[in-house]
């Protein structure tokens, strides 16, 4: 228990300047604790001696006031621990102010008296806290000549940071660390780091002698063997308690000798033991200070992933959780190629931890992407591949086992079965974690996972889909649609035809067996796809369906023909995505353009989204090379997309016409997307196309407005009167406006401005 009485609670006092004696006094002199008044007697004497000597109470002159009776043995004979322990107290508070040149020239003379202080003080927590924070002072100055002189010294406070009393822990712990700070970088700090790991040895490794020594003892024996069991667990405790602040700061080699005997701690199945073992562990290998090198903390990560503790222990798992999390980002900024073949045992050791409860689960989850994330790099995934081309020969030169990426894969294929059912939501943000790591080489690598995945995807578990469709949208925007689908065709004329087909609303269904759902997914996660793709798979693909619908409509099977219709239209609502920052538009959009017209000119159901499509191919390229966007993924260039409107531009031509054909025959509420889609056309189109396609419409425009009503060869289309053909065809007009030039503009104002000032114009406004 600690000392009730302690007058060292609050030993930082201000005494760097004025009289250092009075500010002591004044500190002690009104306390009533007995040893506070042995202070002030002490104090008094001193003051007594100084003024005597006619010397001011500076640091150095109470230093050297209060050594002189403490360097003789006989002072120490005659004193009660009462006196020393007020000695100790006030050298406490004058040695941080004292300079080190006051210290040097006697620095053996004031370690010998140090370590009489910690002897004659070692029973009263008090004053041996004063004996210690002057032990750190005096550490604090310690120069690598001194060392020789200083190392047993060292070795005596540094077997106080295992002592039972906590504050006489903490303090010879900042002694030890003040004296490793001292000698960092000088020729002896590897021996003072030597000290400090073998003396945790010793003390840690007593834990298992003494469990070793218990075994076969009955009756009294036992007991008195338990007894030591328990002190030397105690001890343990202490130590690991203090050397958690301590080990960063001791050398590589002294550090690597803490290892396995943390390990070996941890390993014993005693909880409070290995959670401790496990936090210094931690300190010892990724603390910023820590200087453990990479083999070492390779070889201490691979033993901890080793040993079998218990699982239901949350504290314990966590932080064995934090350790592999921490450690394998350090091992890997040292020594990429030894974080990467520790990787899978790592992530299989870690998988099952996603079967237990839900604070294990979460860590297990942010753990497993922290190593994917860090330890998955370019080199590792270009070694895979080859190792997977050597392992196709059938010679002896095939490797005889997988890649350590391999194993990862495998392992969180696992994690994706039914066993962690309860954990899949957890799961499936690991396995986006590994698709983005693998990159374009995912459909190599994750053949089995995603064949999982799509099995989990199935079973439309409502717990799991929102991270199934988030899972698919990175898997979409990184593997593309073709490897995907491959692994997991649509099968969608088996779907429409299917009788068990389940309605699953907005005319959608799901039949066991086909990936329909995907067609949603892609319609929401593409991103730089192939339009290619889309015109050789896709696009053939939805006329099946619209034959298939004529078909079944003709068999009078009209669930069938209105799911065929449904598929056509998914499918055709996904080129919005298709079209999305395009990687091969300059080459695709012909191939495809002359179906988009048709589809465009007429399928009403579908104009919608092929408008969509058109304007965002435009909208997204324009905005590209006018000043570039932070939309577009990495690779887009401001060539590309100049060669994605070259090409779409080259068709203005051939759709414009399709679109004011549209405008001015659809219904007015239509007539929103088409405008915004010729106004994407006008805005890239030829100027000499643009020109001839403004006059036209200039020229209807006039007619309209100048042919009186019902006048033989008078324009009828675009409205049913005239003022509704005349809004008509100035709206067309509008819509070319981003691509006119001045002067175009300056026409179309001039035909607006003549026609508002007629005021038969605003009679005809005006309300009956």
């Amino acid at each position: 228990m600690e000392d009730p009485n302690d007058v060292n609670d609050d030993l930082q006092v201000d005494l760097s300047s004025g009289n250092i004696i009075t500010q002591l006094l004044s500190k002690h002199t009104n306390a009533s604790q007995p040893e506070s008044q042995q202070v002030v007697a002490v104090l008094r004497a001193l003051q007594e001696v100084l003024e005597s000597q006619g010397m001011n109470p500076s640091p150095t002159a109470v230093f050297a006031a209060i050594m002189t009776p403490l360097s003789q043995p006989e002072v120490h004979k005659r004193s009660s621990v009462e006196e020393i322990g007020a000695m100790a107290t006030i050298l406490s508070s004058v040695l941080p102010h004292t300079p080190a040149p006051a210290l040097l020239p006697q620095y053996e003379t004031v370690i010998q008296v140090m370590k009489a202080l910690l002897v004659a003080l070692a029973a009263s927590t008090s004053p041996l806290r004063a004996a210690l924070k002057c032990s750190g002072c005096v550490l604090r100055v310690v120069t690598a000549d001194q060392w020789d002189k200083t190392e047993a010294f060292f070795c005596e406070v540094l077997k106080m940071c295992s002592d039972h009393r906590p504050k006489v822990r903490k303090q010879a712990s900042a002694a030890i660390d003040l004296a490793l700070r001292a000698l960092e970088g000088t020729t002896v700090a590897d021996k003072a780091g030597r000290q400090v790991a073998a003396y945790g040895v010793q003390v840690l490794a007593a834990t298992g002698v003494a469990a070793q020594a218990r075994r076969g003892k009955k009756g009294a024996e036992l007991k008195a063997a338990e007894e030591l069991v328990e002190k030397a667990v105690k001890e343990a405790l202490h130590l690991m308690t203090t050397y958690k602040h301590l080990l960063p700061l001791i050398g590589p080699k002294a550090g690597a000798t803490m290892c396995d005997p943390l390990v070996q701690l941890h390993a014993q199945g005693q909880p409070v033991l290995s959670q401790h073992a496990v936090d210094t562990l931690t300190e010892l290998g990724t603390h910023l200070d820590a200087k453990l090198e990479a083999a070492p903390l390779a070889k201490m990560l691979k033993n901890v992933i080793k040993v079998n503790y218990d699982k239901k222990d949350l504290p314990l798992v966590l932080a064995v959780q934090r350790l592999l999390s921490q450690g394998f980002v350090r091992l890997h900024s040292m020594d990429p190629d030894a974080s990467g073949k520790q990787l899978a045992p790592a992530v299989h050791h870690l998988v099952p931890h996603l079967a237990l409860q839900e604070g294990i689960v979460y860590g297990a989850t942010e753990c497993l992407k922290t190593l994917i994330r860090t330890c998955v790099d370019a080199k590792m995934v270009q070694q895979t591949v080859q190792h997977m081309a050597l392992a196709q020969q059938d010679d002896e030169t095939a490797p005889g086992k997988m890649a350590p990426l391999q194993s990862v894969v495998v392992a969180v294929e696992a994690a994706l079965g039914y066993r962690y059912r309860a954990a899949w939501p957890s799961v499936l943000p690991v396995a986006s974690t590994l698709v983005e790591r693998l990159g374009a080489l995912s459909g190599m690598l994750l053949g089995g996972v995603l064949t999982a995945l799509g099995e989990l995807a199935s079973a439309r578990e409502p717990s799991s889909w929102p991270a199934v469709q988030t899972t698919f949208g990175v898997i979409l925007r990184v593997m593309g649609p073709e490897h995907v689908l491959a692994a997991l065709p649509l099968n969608l004329e088996q779907a429409v035809s299917m009788e068990g087909a389940e309605d699953e609303g907005d005319g959608w269904f799901d039949v066991a067996g086909c990936n329909v759902w995907l067609l949603p997914l892609l319609k929401q996660h593409l991103l730089g796809a192939r339009l290619a793709y889309f015109a050789s798979d896709i696009l053939p693909l939805a006329k099946r369906m619209a034959e298939n619908s004529k078909k079944a409509a003709a068999s009078r099977k009209p669930l069938q023909a209105q799911r065929c219709i449904t598929a056509e239209y998914q499918l055709w609502s996904t080129l919005p995505a298709f079209v999305t920052w395009c990687q091969d538009t300059p080459q695709a959009f012909p191939t495809i353009a002359r179906d988009l017209g048709a589809y465009l000119q007429h399928r009403e159901d579908l104009r919608t989204v092929l408008c969509s499509a058109l304007q965002r191919i435009v909208s997204q390229n324009k905005q590209m090379v006018e000043g570039g966007s932070t939309e577009a993924p990495v690779g887009y260039t401001t060539e590309l997309a100049a060669a994605s409107i070259a090409s779409v531009a080259n068709f203005a031509k051939n759709f414009m016409p399709i679109l004011f054909n549209l405008f001015v025959t659809v219904p007015l509420e239509h007539r929103g997307v088409i405008h915004n889609t010729i106004a994407a056309f006008a805005s890239i189109a030829d100027p000499a196309t643009l020109g001839g396609f403004f006059r036209t419409i200039i020229k209807k425009l006039i007619k309209v407005q100048t042919d009186p009503e019902g006048a033989p060869g008078a324009l009828l289309e675009g409205g049913d009167s005239v003022a509704a053909r005349r809004c008509t065809f100035m709206e067309l007009a509008l819509a070319l406006e981003p691509g006119l030039d001045e002067a175009s503009v300056e026409m179309m104002f001039k035909q607006t401005w003549e026609w508002a000032l007629q005021p038969a114009r605003w009679v005809a406004l005006q309300p009956a």
